[in-house]
């Protein structure tokens, strides 16, 4: 990854840590988090940015997956409760 594509995968990074905090109970899959979560600019970017910032964000402790009986996986507030 280019240092143009770290900077940007921050950025989305940041917007997500926003919306968290925003939305403490949202909770999607990688593809609904690009779509509603991100501001339009970043939306339309590379989806492996937002598997990228979703992979850190993870590691941070800021989020964490939810499995889903159907298999999918979603993401949420590290300190969300699961229903």
């Amino acid at each position: 990854m280019t240092s143009g594509g770290r900077v940007v995968v921050g950025v989305i990074e940041d917007a997500i840590r926003a919306y968290v905090v925003a939305h403490p109970g949202a909770a999607d899959n990688a593809a609904g988090i690009q779509k509603w979560w991100l501001p339009s600019h970043l939306a339309n970017g590379p989806s492996a940015d937002v598997e990228a910032a979703l992979v850190a964000l993870l590691g941070a402790g800021v989020l964490r997956e939810l499995h889903l009986p159907d298999g999918h996986v979603a993401y949420t507030a590290a300190h969300a409760k699961s229903g």
